[in-house]
């Protein structure tokens, strides 16, 4: 059985915007696109961390308006991870000492304010944020996913508590007929850090 992995106490951030050099005065709106989820999609795990059903359980937030869940964009991740071993469930119950209690991993994936906000409302009541922050402090492992505007910034006060600012930005690249090609491609060497952990044996981002 191959061992995990894990960071007591860490949390993950992963800001899919990028921040520009000139920010535009006002962030504005991926255009319109596309997105489907690949339900044949299915790798194969030969050595699972856990016997089935066995694992640490991980708790994917669904309180919050996320616009990514188990429902939707993350559900092949959630079988993925569930043939590894690891007990996979959504989480609809505010963050506090009870609901955290049993969870060893919390991801939170593009959360919004409340239905009827205005923008840029933050998404976490500050009693869900101290939670969050002494639950992590003890060992929970956080991955907080703050994709492109405007997205950022109804995370922001959550992603302060543990030292990050997220950017509220979205980057385009636009081909010849001005439209956007919705490719960005970073090279780690040149524009990342590539000693970084989460970048171990990766040399590019598309």
């Amino acid at each position: 059985m191959r061992r995990p992995v894990f960071a007591g106490g860490c949390l993950l951030f992963a800001a899919l915007t990028l921040a520009a050099q000139t920010p535009p005065e006002k962030a504005q709106p991926t255009p319109a696109s596309d997105l489907t989820v690949d339900d044949e999609f299915d790798a194969p795990v030969s050595d699972p961390a856990f016997p089935l059903g066995s694992g640490p359980r991980i708790l994917v937030d669904e309180r919050h308006r996320n616009v990514v869940s188990l429902a939707s964009y993350l559900r092949p991740v959630g079988h993925f991870l569930e043939k590894d071993g690891y007990v996979v469930r959504p989480s609809r119950e505010p963050f506090h000492k009870t609901s955290l209690a049993e969870a060893r991993i919390i991801v939170i994936a593009n959360a919004q304010g409340p239905e009827g906000a205005p923008a840029g409302t933050q998404a976490f009541p500050e009693q869900e944020i101290r939670a969050l922050e002494r639950w992590v402090k003890a060992g929970g492992g956080l991955l907080l996913i703050a994709d492109r505007a405007p997205y950022g910034e109804p995370a922001r006060s959550l992603a302060r508590a543990f030292g990050v600012t997220p950017d509220n930005n979205t980057i385009l690249v636009k081909g010849e007929d001005g439209k956007p090609t919705g490719v960005l491609t970073i090279d780690v060497a040149a524009d990342g850090d590539a000693s970084h952990p989460i970048f171990f044996g990766v040399t590019r981002v598309v």
